[in-house]
């Protein structure tokens, strides 16, 4: 599954995209920030990208796991 999301990823919606008994795992990452001590108020994050340039570097990092790995992307 390779995507990009203007909103907030649904964690249960990805891995149900993704599950399958051929998988041995899946796995997610949550983050959170944490206020600097010294620094402004943190209210939230902003994230972009480029999609003609990232959508295609992720296409390649999959392709590259297929190839090295035998897995199913």
């Amino acid at each position: 599954m390779i995507a990009l999301s203007e909103g907030p990823i649904d964690v249960a919606a990805v891995t149900a995209a993704v599950a399958d008994t051929a998988h041995g795992a899946i796995l997610t990452f949550s983050g959170g920030t944490r206020q600097d001590p010294g620094g402004p108020a943190l209210d939230h994050l902003h994230y972009e990208a480029w999609p003609k340039l990232a959508l295609p570097e992720m296409q390649a990092i999959a392709d590259e796991a297929v190839a090295r790995w035998s897995v199913r992307v």
